[in-house]
C-alpha cells in the first residue's frame, strides 16, 4: 500500500469506524485514541456552534446526527471555523430526517449559525447603503424564541422576520421586524434606493404614498441608521412631489449629502476617540500611583490623619488600593486590556478625590478672577498674587523667577478630578476602541470559541 493509500484508508476509517476496516499493523485500542479525538474535536466546534439545537436533540441521536455528518460530507474547507457552515449545508441538502427530529431543526440551526458567521465575516461597515453586516431574515418557525422550554410542533400562520446584525463595536445583534420592514430591508441590502423602494411597497401593498408613509418610513430608516444597519444621507423628510419639488435634485441638499457622506466614512476611524482619552490618562495615572507607592508610609498618614490630612478610615489598605489602582490601572489603559472593568475603581478614586480633597476649593485648580467660576478664595489671590509680585520685583530676580513662566496660584479645586472623571466614564461607556487594543483581539477570539 502507498503512502497516500495508507492515509485514504486512516481517513475512512476515522470518518466511518463502523464500516471501515483498521490498517494493516495498527490496532483497534491504537486505533480508537485517532477516532474519538476527531470525533470529539468536530462535534465540539458543532455542538458549540448550534448550543439550543444541541440542547434539543438526544444525545444518543446527537452522536449519530454528527458521525453521519462526517462520515457523508465532504468539507471543501481547512478552517475549523466554517465547520459550522460545512454542518449546515448537510443539513440542507444530505441529512435524513429521523422519527423525532424536530421539524424545526434546519431552521434554527441556520440561525444559530448566522451569529458565528456574521462575527467571524471580514466585511465592514460602509459608508452609505446597506450594511453587508445586517442580513433580513424570514424564517416559517419562531426560531429566536425556540428553547427548552418552547419547542413548537406547528408553524405560525404568519412568517417570523427577524434582522440580524454585527455593529461598529463588533456585537452581533437581533432584531425582529414586521414583514413589511422585512421587505424593505431585502430591497435595500439588493442595491435599491430608499424612494424607490418604498415606492416599489406602496405599490405592491396598496398603501397611499403620502406624507404620512414618507414620514412614518423615514423614522425606520433613521432608526436603522443609528443601529448602523444602513447608511444613508436624508434627502427628504416628505414623499417627492408633496411641494411639487424634487428635494433629491437641489445643489445645496446635494452638497450637504455629500458632506455627511464624509463625515460618515470617519467611522471607520472611531477607534481613535478611545485611543486618545487612553494615552492622555496613561502617565496622569502612573505618576500619580508611582508618587504614592514612593513613599507609602507617608501616603498612608495623609490619608488617615483627621487634622492635616483626609482623615479616611483603614489608612493602609486605602494607600495601596489607590496607590495600585492608579499603577495598574496606567498600564491596563496603554495596552487596552479590561479597560471598562479597570474604569470602575479609577472612578471611584476620582470621586473620592474630588469630594475629599478638591471640592472646599471650588473647580478652578489655577485661580483666574476672569474665568467661569471663580469663588471668593480665587477672588482673593488676585491682591495676594500682586503683591507677591511686587515683592518679588523690590527683593529678587523677577525677570529670572519668570523666565520659565508666570507666577500663578495653585487653588486645588476639582477641575482636574472631574477632567478625568468625565474621561473615565467616557471610557467606560466606549471600551478601548477598536484595532489598537487586547480588549478587542480577546473579544473576537473568545466569541470564536466553540
Amino acid at each position: 500500500m502507498s503512502g497516500v493509500d495508507a492515509q485514504c484508508a486512516f481517513a475512512a476509517r476515522i470518518r466511518q469506524p463502523a464500516e471501515q476496516p483498521l490498517l494493516a499493523g495498527v490496532t483497534a485500542e491504537r486505533m480508537a485514541v485517532y477516532e474519538a479525538l476527531f470525533f470529539n474535536n468536530i462535534e465540539g466546534f458543532i455542538s458549540g456552534a448550534f448550543p439550543v439545537l444541541h440542547r434539543l436533540i438526544e444525545a444518543d441521536r446527537w452522536q449519530r446526527l454528527v458521525r453521519s455528518f462526517i462520515a457523508e460530507h465532504q468539507a471543501r474547507t481547512p478552517y475549523f471555523l466554517q465547520i459550522s457552515q460545512e454542518f449546515l449545508a448537510w443539513l440542507q441538502q444530505g441529512y435524513v430526517a429521523e422519527a423525532g427530529d424536530p421539524q424545526f431543526m434546519l431552521e434554527l440551526a441556520h440561525y444559530e449559525w448566522v451569529e458565528l458567521a456574521l462575527d467571524v465575516s471580514e466585511a465592514e461597515l460602509p459608508a452609505q447603503g446597506w450594511s453587508p453586516l445586517a442580513w433580513p431574515l424570514a424564517y416559517q418557525w419562531p426560531v429566536q424564541r425556540i428553547g427548552g422550554d418552547f419547542q413548537p410542533t406547528t408553524p405560525p400562520g404568519e412568517p417570523t422576520c427577524l434582522l440580524v446584525w454585527r455593529d461598529g463595536q463588533d456585537k452581533v445583534r437581533f432584531m425582529q421586524i414586521s414583514p413589511f420592514a422585512y421587505q424593505l430591508a431585502t430591497l435595500l441590502q439588493a442595491g435599491e434606493g430608499a424612494d424607490a423602494a418604498l415606492l416599489a411597497l406602496a405599490q405592491q401593498h396598496g398603501l397611499s404614498a403620502d406624507t404620512q408613509y414618507f414620514s412614518n418610513a423615514h423614522n425606520l430608516l433613521a432608526e436603522w441608521c443609528r443601529q448602523e444597519i444602513w447608511y444613508s444621507p436624508v434627502t427628504q423628510s416628505l414623499d417627492p412631489g408633496t411641494l411639487g419639488v424634487d428635494l433629491r435634485r437641489c445643489p445645496m441638499l446635494s452638497f450637504f449629502n455629500r458632506l455627511q457622506d464624509a463625515l460618515d466614512a470617519t467611522r471607520r476611524l472611531d477607534f481613535i476617540g478611545p485611543l486618545l482619552l487612553r494615552l492622555y490618562l496613561v502617565p496622569v495615572f502612573w505618576m500619580a500611583g508611582m508618587h504614592k507607592l514612593s513613599d507609602i508610609d507617608a501616603t498612608a498618614a495623609w490619608f488617615g490623619n483627621p487634622d492635616w490630612g483626609l482623615g479616611l478610615p483603614f489608612p493602609e489598605l486605602l494607600a495601596w488600593a489607590a496607590a495600585l489602582t492608579e499603577a495598574g490601572g496606567a498600564l491596563l489603559l496603554l495596552f487596552g486590556l479590561a479597560v471598562r472593568w479597570v474604569s470602575i475603581p479609577l472612578i471611584v478614586t476620582m470621586l473620592v478625590a474630588i469630594f475629599a480633597v478638591h471640592l472646599p476649593f471650588g473647580w478652578q485648580a489655577i485661580a483666574d478672577a476672569s474665568a467661569p467660576f471663580a469663588n471668593e478664595r480665587v477672588m482673593d489671590s488676585v491682591g495676594k498674587l500682586e503683591r507677591a509680585r511686587e515683592l518679588l520685583k523690590e527683593h529678587g530676580n523677577y525677570d529670572w523667577l519668570t523666565s520659565s513662566g508666570k507666577l500663578v496660584v495653585l487653588n486645588n479645586g476639582i477641575e482636574f478630578a472631574a477632567t478625568y472623571l468625565v474621561m473615565l466614564v467616557a471610557l467606560f461607556f466606549s471600551g478601548a476602541g477598536r484595532w489598537l487594543s487586547l480588549d478587542y483581539w480577546f473579544s473576537r477570539a473568545l466569541r470564536r470559541l466553540p
